[in-house]
């Protein structure tokens, strides 16, 4: 396997040598977690690491799995479960590949105690733009280690990743929690911050300002002990969400690792919910797949303040729809040809805000935004120079943020795009960063007020770094959408 890894390593840097002008990646065959567009990779040549998507070496008594950057959250899990051990922060789409998570920065319910998916990495060998192979640690080229956390491949193209690894059981044990106001959730997540005792697993869902669900997960050693299971396995099965939603103060079950860890995989959080209006799907198909507008105008016009949320898709709509409701399908079908048509209707963004400022931004949300629900994933803020990073708040006074994921149709008047842009200002006021996988809307000099420039331009020098697309030219739009 090393050897092969190594072939295809060689293969890539005599391909960067032929290559002239700026590089960027070619697409992976499945479909991106990205949801803005990626048309500047039509300006650039492409890179192709597809191949490079093997498990390379697990070492159980280091504790330590070596995986190539196109491994998926899937893959991966499945190669360490083998072994009773995981990589602590697994992000919940199966097709998220182990680049993406590290370079997009991504997190999930065990980031209040692990931090990012790239806190849990122990070494990368990466690709300089000038053909050149390095091995960056928290010793070795650490600038770049933690420097290539959120470039989005702008410093160096990931060839494989070290991560750490923990022991895990079969079962996790679910305890839910209900709040009746975003003050006292976020009083919750100060308290368990950094406590021994804290859960494995902690999330929110705020379906309402008054009606907030926050679920606890904790490994579960004996299954015998709590006898009632959930199960998300079947295309018919009630989505997660829905779930948590019914469920009330102190009721407890466990569900197999496997279906936690991809417990929102199913409807993609709740976006696919939105497929429930019985004119989505039709209009959807008309206007963006088939390219008939005309007859998309014989369905009632669409009118945002119709959406006030998504409705629970109901028995039925989940056995005719619930197999084309995995991530994988929904972004399958944002990337052919419906990118635009997205970016004119939802709102898909996760923002990171210093705990003290959380309520709010989230009572802004309510009062201005009014998408529901939302999500609430605490994480400890970054130590480390990871200037990228959307966890890196030099400014905070706070010692965590939460991420606050905002995903759906907004019943307001005004565009999504003025909306981000919006909750971007926000975001700026809050001392916070959003995470850069969707639309953004800051113009050039407001992006680099927010990230360190001048050190980022250190790092493209010191690592011939001129060769990869920059990151302002891939992450931010050009004008504002109406």
């Amino acid at each position: 396997m090393k050897h092969e890894h190594d072939q295809d390593v060689e293969t890539l840097r005599q391909q960067l040598f032929k290559e002239t002008g700026q590089i960027s990646l070619r697409n992976h065959p499945h479909p991106s977690n990205i949801t803005r567009s990626q048309s500047y990779k039509s300006e650039s040549s492409q890179l192709n690491i597809n191949h490079l998507n093997r498990i390379l070496e697990i070492d159980t008594g280091h504790r330590r799995i070596t995986v190539e950057p196109r491994v998926t959250m899937e893959q991966l899990v499945k190669a360490a479960l083998e072994h009773n051990m995981m990589v602590p922060v697994i992000p919940e789409f199966r097709g998220i590949t182990v680049g993406g998570a590290i370079m997009g920065g991504g997190l999930e319910s065990a980031s209040h105690r692990y931090g990012l998916f790239s806190d849990n990495c122990l070494a990368y060998e990466i690709l300089l733009g000038d053909g050149t192979v390095v091995r960056a640690t928290p010793q070795e080229h650490a600038d770049l280690f933690y420097g290539i956390v959120g470039s989005y491949g702008s410093l160096g193209i990931l060839l494989s990743i070290e991560l750490e690894l923990i022991p895990a059981t079969p079962w996790v044990k679910l305890n839910y929690r209900t709040f009746s106001s975003i003050s006292d959730t976020v009083r919750y997540f100060e308290r368990i911050h950094g406590a021994i005792s804290a859960p494995d697993f902690v999330e929110g869902l705020v379906f309402a300002p008054d009606h907030i669900t926050i679920i606890e997960g904790s490994f579960l050693e004996v299954p015998e002990t709590v006898p009632h299971s959930l199960s998300l396995k079947s295309p018919w099965d009630e989505w997660f969400y829905c779930h948590a939603k019914q469920m009330t103060e102190g009721q407890e079950e466990k569900i197999p690792l496997l279906d936690y860890l991809f417990r929102h995989d199913r409807g993609a959080f709740w976006i696919g919910s939105y497929g429930t209006h019985w004119s989505s799907i039709p209009r959807y198909l008309l206007e963006s797949r088939f390219n008939l507008p005309s007859l998309a105008k014989l369905l009632p016009s669409f009118k945002p303040e119709n959406f006030t949320g998504p409705e629970d898709p109901g028995p039925f709509f989940r056995f005719l729809w619930g197999w084309a409701m995995t991530s994988h399908r929904l972004y399958s079908w944002l990337h052919s040809k419906s990118e635009d048509w997205v970016a004119d209707r939802f709102i898909i963004q996760d923002f990171c805000i210093p705990a003290e400022n959380v309520v709010t931004f989230v009572t802004k949300i309510f009062e201005e935004i009014k998408i529901y629900p939302l999500w609430l994933c605490p994480t400890p803020i970054s130590k480390r120079f990871q200037i990228l990073s959307p966890h890196f708040l030099p400014a905070s006074n706070s010692s965590f943020i939460v991420n606050v994921g905002v995903y759906g149709i907004s019943p307001s008047s005004r565009s999504p795009s003025e909306l981000i842009r919006q909750l971007e200002k926000w975001t700026q006021l809050a001392h916070g960063r959003k995470v850069l996988y969707s639309y953004s809307y800051y113009t050039p000099e407001e992006f680099w007020k927010i990230y360190p420039q001048h050190a980022y331009a250190k790092l493209r020098d010191t690592y011939h770094a001129q060769r990869w697309m920059d990151l302002d030219q891939k992450v931010l739009q050009d004008k504002l959408t109406k």
